[in-house]
């Protein structure tokens, strides 16, 4: 059995809130993509852990996403740089919110 699976990233910037950076095609398609930025609240995971969510009732059908939180540091933007933690202009931490959308609903 194989499963098709499309990755997603939302985060923040400096100035603007947190939004869906990257999504699947039919997300987008169905213009919803900030669906995902909605549903990914949580707080940090730890390694190796993460989060499911299974989403039913959208204009892009079911689906079921797997992600996890982490801090966005300066490695992030630039491989060369340093482990520092990005902030916004109030000094709150930049968070990552990375994983993967699966058509359907998956159970755990």
């Amino acid at each position: 059995m194989s499963i098709n699976a499309w990755p997603f990233l939302v985060s923040r910037n400096r100035y603007l809130d947190y939004r869906t950076v990257v999504a699947p095609d039919f997300i987008c398609d169905a213009k919803i993509a900030n669906l995902l930025a909605r549903v990914t609240d949580g707080d940090l995971t730890e390694p190796g852990k993460g989060f499911i969510r299974q989403i039913a009732g959208t204009e892009a059908g079911d689906f079921t996403i797997v992600f996890r939180i982490i801090q966005a540091t300066e490695k992030d933007l630039n491989s060369k740089e340093g482990d520092d933690i990005l902030k916004d202009e109030f000094g709150r931490k930049i968070y990552l919110i990375e994983g993967v959308v699966i058509q359907g609903i998956k159970s755990k």
